[in-house]
Protein backbone atom coordinates (compact mmCIF):
# COMPACT_ATOMS: atom_id res chain seq x y z
CA UNK A 1 0.00 0.00 0.00
CA UNK A 2 1.24 3.25 -0.77
CA UNK A 3 -0.32 6.24 1.46
CA UNK A 4 0.25 9.28 3.20
CA UNK A 5 2.52 8.94 6.79
CA UNK A 6 -0.26 8.04 9.77
CA UNK A 7 0.41 12.46 10.90
CA UNK A 8 -0.55 13.14 7.06
CA UNK A 9 -3.82 11.66 7.65
CA UNK A 10 -4.84 12.79 10.88
CA UNK A 11 -3.49 16.51 9.02
CA UNK A 12 -6.00 15.35 6.21
CA UNK A 13 -8.58 15.33 8.09
CA UNK A 14 -8.19 18.62 9.98
CA UNK A 15 -7.86 20.36 7.13
CA UNK A 16 -11.92 18.67 5.86
CA UNK A 17 -12.51 20.09 9.46
CA UNK A 18 -10.88 23.52 8.44
CA UNK A 19 -13.52 23.38 5.54
CA UNK A 20 -16.70 22.31 7.34
CA UNK A 21 -17.20 24.87 10.36
CA UNK A 22 -2.86 -14.46 39.13
CA UNK A 23 -4.47 -10.98 40.18
CA UNK A 24 -2.61 -7.40 40.70
CA UNK A 25 -2.65 -6.52 43.97
CA UNK A 26 -3.91 -2.95 44.75
CA UNK A 27 -2.03 -0.96 46.63
CA UNK A 28 -4.33 1.85 48.25
CA UNK A 29 -2.53 4.50 49.39
CA UNK A 30 -4.17 6.18 52.82
CA UNK A 31 -2.88 9.64 51.72
CA UNK A 32 -2.57 9.94 47.74
CA UNK A 33 0.05 12.13 46.09
CA UNK A 34 0.53 13.87 42.54
CA UNK A 35 3.37 12.48 41.79
CA UNK A 36 4.37 14.03 38.13
CA UNK A 37 6.66 16.77 38.88
CA UNK A 38 6.19 20.43 37.87
CA UNK A 39 8.93 20.47 35.34
CA UNK A 40 10.06 22.89 32.31
CA UNK A 41 10.86 19.88 30.49
CA UNK A 42 8.95 18.77 27.55
CA UNK A 43 7.62 15.36 28.40
CA UNK A 44 4.68 13.13 28.01
CA UNK A 45 3.87 13.41 31.40
CA UNK A 46 4.26 17.33 31.53
CA UNK A 47 3.06 18.65 27.68
CA UNK A 48 -0.52 18.22 27.88
CA UNK A 49 -2.97 15.10 27.25
CA UNK A 50 -6.46 13.99 28.85
CA UNK A 51 -7.04 11.11 29.63
CA UNK A 52 -10.62 9.51 30.42
CA UNK A 53 -10.63 7.57 33.88
CA UNK A 54 -14.04 5.24 33.23
CA UNK A 55 -15.70 5.47 36.47
CA UNK A 56 -19.05 4.57 38.18
CA UNK A 57 -20.17 7.00 40.09
CA UNK A 58 -24.09 7.70 39.35
CA UNK A 59 -23.79 11.98 39.39
CA UNK A 60 -21.17 12.28 36.57
CA UNK A 61 -20.41 9.93 33.26
CA UNK A 62 -16.82 9.83 33.69
CA UNK A 63 -14.08 11.73 34.59
CA UNK A 64 -11.11 12.75 32.86
CA UNK A 65 -7.57 13.30 34.09
CA UNK A 66 -6.22 16.29 32.31
CA UNK A 67 -2.05 16.41 31.99
CA UNK A 68 -0.61 19.68 31.30
CA UNK A 69 3.01 21.20 31.22
CA UNK A 70 3.84 22.79 34.58
CA UNK A 71 0.87 22.22 36.11
CA UNK A 72 -0.42 19.97 38.43
CA UNK A 73 -2.67 17.52 36.77
CA UNK A 74 -6.19 18.05 37.41
CA UNK A 75 -9.53 16.37 37.71
CA UNK A 76 -12.41 16.94 35.11
CA UNK A 77 -15.56 16.30 35.79
CA UNK A 78 -19.18 17.48 34.37
CA UNK A 79 -21.15 19.80 36.61
CA UNK A 80 -24.10 18.09 38.04
CA UNK A 81 -25.15 21.18 39.83
CA UNK A 82 -25.79 23.15 37.21
CA UNK A 83 -23.59 25.02 34.00
CA UNK A 84 -20.16 24.11 33.29
CA UNK A 85 -17.46 21.60 34.61
CA UNK A 86 -15.84 21.03 37.69
CA UNK A 87 -11.74 21.08 37.66
CA UNK A 88 -10.29 19.87 40.94
CA UNK A 89 -6.75 18.56 42.23
CA UNK A 90 -6.08 15.35 41.12
CA UNK A 91 -5.40 13.77 44.68
CA UNK A 92 -8.61 15.63 45.92
CA UNK A 93 -11.51 14.06 44.61
CA UNK A 94 -13.95 14.88 47.65
CA UNK A 95 -13.63 18.86 46.55
CA UNK A 96 -15.87 17.79 43.73
CA UNK A 97 -18.69 17.85 46.29
CA UNK A 98 -20.28 14.51 45.94
CA UNK A 99 -19.10 11.40 47.24
CA UNK A 100 -17.05 8.89 44.71
CA UNK A 101 -17.97 6.20 45.07
CA UNK A 102 -14.88 3.35 46.41
CA UNK A 103 -14.19 1.98 42.88
CA UNK A 104 -13.65 5.25 41.56
CA UNK A 105 -11.43 6.64 44.79
CA UNK A 106 -9.05 3.40 44.32
CA UNK A 107 -8.98 3.84 40.22
CA UNK A 108 -8.01 7.69 40.72
CA UNK A 109 -5.13 6.85 43.68
CA UNK A 110 -3.66 4.20 41.18
CA UNK A 111 -3.26 6.35 38.10
CA UNK A 112 -1.87 9.15 39.59
CA UNK A 113 0.30 7.24 41.69
CA UNK A 114 1.92 6.26 37.95
CA UNK A 115 4.68 8.93 36.57
CA UNK A 116 3.95 9.00 33.38
CA UNK A 117 0.00 7.46 32.64
CA UNK A 118 -1.23 6.35 29.59
CA UNK A 119 -4.16 4.91 27.79
CA UNK A 120 -3.16 1.61 28.43
CA UNK A 121 -2.04 1.92 31.51
CA UNK A 122 -5.82 3.41 32.64
CA UNK A 123 -7.58 0.08 31.03
CA UNK A 124 -4.77 -2.17 32.78
CA UNK A 125 -5.41 -0.45 36.24
CA UNK A 126 -9.69 0.26 35.56
CA UNK A 127 -9.67 -3.94 34.96
CA UNK A 128 -7.22 -4.31 37.89
CA UNK A 129 -9.34 -2.45 40.29
CA UNK A 130 -12.55 -3.82 39.04
CA UNK A 131 -11.03 -7.75 39.70
CA UNK A 132 -10.56 -6.82 43.20
CA UNK A 133 -14.25 -6.43 44.19
CA UNK A 134 -14.90 -2.93 43.94
CA UNK A 135 -17.12 -2.39 41.49
CA UNK A 136 -19.21 -5.62 43.00
CA UNK A 137 -19.31 -9.58 42.40
CA UNK A 138 -20.43 -9.23 38.55
CA UNK A 139 -17.70 -6.98 37.97
CA UNK A 140 -15.10 -8.53 39.78
CA UNK A 141 -15.84 -11.60 37.73
CA UNK A 142 -15.88 -9.58 34.23
CA UNK A 143 -12.51 -7.79 35.81
CA UNK A 144 -10.86 -11.06 35.94
CA UNK A 145 -12.03 -12.75 32.55
CA UNK A 146 -10.82 -9.21 31.48
CA UNK A 147 -7.37 -9.04 32.92
CA UNK A 148 -6.96 -13.22 31.59
CA UNK A 149 -8.27 -12.02 28.00
CA UNK A 150 -5.83 -9.14 28.28
CA UNK A 151 -2.46 -11.28 28.63
CA UNK A 152 -3.24 -13.74 26.27
CA UNK A 153 -4.39 -11.00 23.48
CA UNK A 154 -1.11 -9.35 24.43
CA UNK A 155 0.86 -12.48 23.71
CA UNK A 156 -0.60 -13.13 20.79
CA UNK A 157 -0.14 -9.65 19.49
CA UNK A 158 3.65 -8.97 20.12
CA UNK A 159 3.93 -12.28 18.29
CA UNK A 160 2.40 -10.84 15.40
CA UNK A 161 3.73 -7.64 15.83
CA UNK A 162 7.47 -9.05 15.87
CA UNK A 163 6.30 -11.15 12.37
CA UNK A 164 4.97 -7.67 10.41
CA UNK A 165 7.80 -5.47 11.67
CA UNK A 166 10.12 -8.47 10.64
CA UNK A 167 12.87 -6.57 8.56
CA UNK A 168 11.80 -3.30 9.31
CA UNK A 169 14.40 -2.48 11.80
CA UNK A 170 11.40 -1.09 14.58
CA UNK A 171 13.08 -0.60 17.91
CA UNK A 172 11.48 -2.74 20.84
CA UNK A 173 10.10 0.01 22.67
CA UNK A 174 8.12 1.22 19.71
CA UNK A 175 7.26 -2.48 19.07
CA UNK A 176 5.85 -2.22 22.88
CA UNK A 177 3.98 1.14 22.22
CA UNK A 178 2.34 -0.86 18.85
CA UNK A 179 1.05 -3.31 21.22
CA UNK A 180 -0.43 -1.47 24.10
CA UNK A 181 -2.23 0.72 21.21
CA UNK A 182 -3.72 -2.74 19.55
CA UNK A 183 -4.77 -3.95 22.68
CA UNK A 184 -6.40 -0.47 23.55
CA UNK A 185 -8.55 0.02 20.31
CA UNK A 186 -9.19 -4.02 20.64
CA UNK A 187 -7.67 -5.72 18.17
CA UNK A 188 -7.68 -8.97 17.09
CA UNK A 189 -4.26 -11.01 16.95
CA UNK A 190 -5.71 -13.60 14.60
CA UNK A 191 -6.97 -10.74 11.87
CA UNK A 192 -3.65 -9.24 11.18
CA UNK A 193 -1.76 -10.63 8.12
CA UNK A 194 1.95 -10.99 7.70
CA UNK A 195 1.67 -8.36 4.64
CA UNK A 196 -1.01 -6.43 3.86
CA UNK A 197 -3.06 -4.96 6.99
CA UNK A 198 -4.92 -0.91 5.17
CA UNK A 199 -8.21 -2.69 5.17
CA UNK A 200 -7.55 -4.88 8.98
CA UNK A 201 -10.16 -2.45 10.40
CA UNK A 202 -12.63 -3.47 7.68
CA UNK A 203 -11.70 -7.32 7.63
CA UNK A 204 -12.43 -7.43 11.29
CA UNK A 205 -13.59 -4.76 13.20
CA UNK A 206 -13.43 -4.49 17.00
CA UNK A 207 -16.03 -4.55 19.58
CA UNK A 208 -14.95 -0.92 20.34
CA UNK A 209 -15.08 0.40 16.85
CA UNK A 210 -18.19 -1.10 16.20
CA UNK A 211 -20.15 0.69 19.30
CA UNK A 212 -18.22 3.85 17.83
CA UNK A 213 -20.24 3.02 14.15
CA UNK A 214 -23.03 2.41 15.43
CA UNK A 215 -22.91 5.89 17.41
CA UNK A 216 -22.09 7.77 14.96
CA UNK A 217 -24.89 6.85 12.59
CA UNK A 218 -27.32 7.52 15.32
CA UNK A 219 -26.41 10.42 16.75
CA UNK A 220 -28.21 13.03 14.85
CA UNK A 221 -31.21 11.51 14.85
CA UNK A 222 -31.40 10.37 18.44
CA UNK A 223 -29.80 14.10 20.34
CA UNK A 224 -32.38 15.67 17.37
CA UNK A 225 -35.54 13.60 18.94
CA UNK A 226 -34.36 15.31 22.34
CA UNK A 227 -34.14 18.70 21.08
CA UNK A 228 -35.43 21.21 23.67
CA UNK A 229 -35.03 24.90 23.78
CA UNK A 230 -32.75 24.91 26.76
CA UNK A 231 -30.45 23.09 25.15
CA UNK A 232 -28.53 23.32 21.57
CA UNK A 233 -28.30 19.74 20.20
CA UNK A 234 -26.69 21.02 16.99
CA UNK A 235 -23.10 22.28 19.41
CA UNK A 236 -22.84 18.46 20.82
CA UNK A 237 -23.81 16.72 17.24
CA UNK A 238 -21.04 19.32 15.90
CA UNK A 239 -18.40 17.89 19.03
CA UNK A 240 -19.62 14.23 18.65
CA UNK A 241 -19.29 13.68 14.79
CA UNK A 242 -15.83 15.81 14.74
CA UNK A 243 -15.01 12.69 17.65
CA UNK A 244 -16.07 10.01 16.10
CA UNK A 245 -14.70 11.11 12.95
CA UNK A 246 -10.99 11.46 14.41
CA UNK A 247 -11.70 8.20 15.79
CA UNK A 248 -12.11 6.57 12.25
CA UNK A 249 -8.39 8.23 11.83
CA UNK A 250 -6.59 6.75 14.39
CA UNK A 251 -7.78 3.17 13.26
CA UNK A 252 -6.68 4.20 9.69
CA UNK A 253 -3.77 5.47 11.21
CA UNK A 254 -2.90 1.92 12.99
CA UNK A 255 -3.63 -0.16 9.90
CA UNK A 256 -0.96 1.66 8.10
CA UNK A 257 1.45 1.26 10.28
CA UNK A 258 0.62 -2.32 10.27
CA UNK A 259 0.77 -2.37 6.26
CA UNK A 260 3.51 -0.34 6.24
CA UNK A 261 5.78 -0.74 9.46
CA UNK A 262 8.79 1.27 7.89
CA UNK A 263 6.72 4.43 9.36
CA UNK A 264 6.85 3.07 12.91
CA UNK A 265 10.15 4.54 13.08
CA UNK A 266 9.12 8.22 12.67
CA UNK A 267 5.98 8.27 14.52
CA UNK A 268 5.89 10.12 17.78
CA UNK A 269 4.90 7.66 20.37
CA UNK A 270 4.37 9.86 23.36
CA UNK A 271 1.84 12.89 22.34
CA UNK A 272 0.45 14.04 19.66
CA UNK A 273 -3.35 13.83 18.40
CA UNK A 274 -2.86 10.02 17.72
CA UNK A 275 -2.54 9.63 21.94
CA UNK A 276 -4.85 12.26 22.45
CA UNK A 277 -7.27 10.56 20.83
CA UNK A 278 -6.28 7.07 22.26
CA UNK A 279 -6.78 8.78 25.82
CA UNK A 280 -10.57 9.82 25.29
CA UNK A 281 -11.66 6.70 23.47
CA UNK A 282 -13.00 5.10 25.80
CA UNK A 283 -15.14 8.02 27.09
CA UNK A 284 -16.45 8.55 23.07
CA UNK A 285 -17.05 4.52 23.61
CA UNK A 286 -19.48 5.46 26.91
CA UNK A 287 -21.21 8.40 24.87
CA UNK A 288 -21.58 5.88 22.46
CA UNK A 289 -23.61 3.45 24.78
CA UNK A 290 -25.18 6.28 26.70
CA UNK A 291 -26.69 6.93 22.66
CA UNK A 292 -28.35 3.16 23.36
CA UNK A 293 -29.65 4.65 26.64
CA UNK A 294 -31.73 7.35 25.39
CA UNK A 295 -35.44 5.42 24.62
CA UNK A 296 -35.12 4.20 28.25
CA UNK A 297 -34.37 7.89 29.65
CA UNK A 298 -37.13 8.63 32.23
CA UNK A 299 -36.82 12.45 30.71
CA UNK A 300 -35.41 13.78 27.58
CA UNK A 301 -33.63 16.83 28.38
CA UNK A 302 -31.48 14.92 31.23
CA UNK A 303 -30.20 12.74 28.73
CA UNK A 304 -29.21 15.73 26.47
CA UNK A 305 -28.11 17.54 29.24
CA UNK A 306 -25.72 14.23 30.09
CA UNK A 307 -24.79 13.67 26.88
CA UNK A 308 -23.75 17.34 26.34
CA UNK A 309 -21.48 17.77 29.86
CA UNK A 310 -19.60 14.27 28.85
CA UNK A 311 -18.94 15.91 25.33
CA UNK A 312 -17.49 18.97 27.34
CA UNK A 313 -15.37 17.52 29.26
CA UNK A 314 -13.86 15.33 26.73
CA UNK A 315 -13.18 18.13 24.55
CA UNK A 316 -12.19 20.79 27.08
CA UNK A 317 -9.35 22.55 26.32
CA UNK A 318 -7.70 25.01 28.96
CA UNK A 319 -8.25 28.50 26.05
CA UNK A 320 -11.57 27.10 26.31
CA UNK A 321 -14.03 30.11 26.73
CA UNK A 322 -17.23 31.12 25.77
CA UNK A 323 -16.88 32.72 22.54
CA UNK A 324 -15.37 29.90 21.37
CA UNK A 325 -16.30 27.10 23.34
CA UNK A 326 -19.74 25.88 21.84
CA UNK A 327 -20.69 23.60 25.36
CA UNK A 328 -19.33 25.78 27.46
CA UNK A 329 -22.86 27.25 28.29
CA UNK A 330 -24.48 23.85 28.61
CA UNK A 331 -27.03 23.74 31.60
CA UNK A 332 -28.66 21.25 33.40
CA UNK A 333 -32.32 21.04 33.48
CA UNK A 334 -34.22 21.63 36.95
CA UNK A 335 -34.58 18.52 39.08
CA UNK A 336 -38.34 19.04 39.89
CA UNK A 337 -38.73 17.90 36.04
CA UNK A 338 -37.92 14.58 37.05
CA UNK A 339 -40.43 11.81 37.88
CA UNK A 340 -41.05 11.16 41.45
CA UNK A 341 -42.07 7.39 40.54
CA UNK A 342 -38.65 6.74 39.46
CA UNK A 343 -35.65 7.09 41.99
CA UNK A 344 -33.18 9.54 40.16
CA UNK A 345 -29.31 8.08 42.05
CA UNK A 346 -30.70 4.50 41.81
CA UNK A 347 -31.26 5.11 37.84
CA UNK A 348 -28.06 6.41 37.56
CA UNK A 349 -25.94 3.69 39.41
CA UNK A 350 -27.57 0.93 37.18
CA UNK A 351 -26.94 2.38 34.34
CA UNK A 352 -23.60 3.58 34.99
CA UNK A 353 -22.95 -0.14 36.12
CA UNK A 354 -24.52 -1.38 32.47
CA UNK A 355 -22.01 1.07 30.73
CA UNK A 356 -18.88 -0.22 32.88
CA UNK A 357 -20.24 -3.61 31.95
CA UNK A 358 -20.76 -3.29 28.32
CA UNK A 359 -17.26 -1.69 27.95
CA UNK A 360 -15.63 -4.31 29.61
CA UNK A 361 -17.58 -7.65 28.02
CA UNK A 362 -15.62 -6.11 25.09
CA UNK A 363 -12.26 -7.39 26.35
CA UNK A 364 -13.85 -10.10 28.86
CA UNK A 365 -15.39 -11.87 26.05
CA UNK A 366 -12.20 -11.50 23.83
CA UNK A 367 -13.69 -9.56 21.22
Amino acid sequence: MSGPDVFHVEADFHAREGSQSALMEIFVASSPVNSRPVSDTPSYATYGTSLFLPTTGALVGGLVLRIQKRRAAELLAPNPFGAGILVIESDKPDSFGFIPTAFDRVLIRQIIALDEPDAAAVRGRFFAVMATGFAGREAQRLGRAAMKADAARRDALLIKATEVTRGASVPFERLEWLVSVLLCIGADPEAIATKGNDDLFRRSVPARLQIIREGAACVRSRLQALDCSSLNTERVLHVAEEAFARIEVLYEGIAVLLAEPDRLRRVAITGGELNDTLGTLEGWLRFALLLREIPHAPVPSFALSELSALAQVLSHKNSAIAKTSGLISTVRPNSSSWPPEVDQALYYTERNERLVRAAVICDAKGL
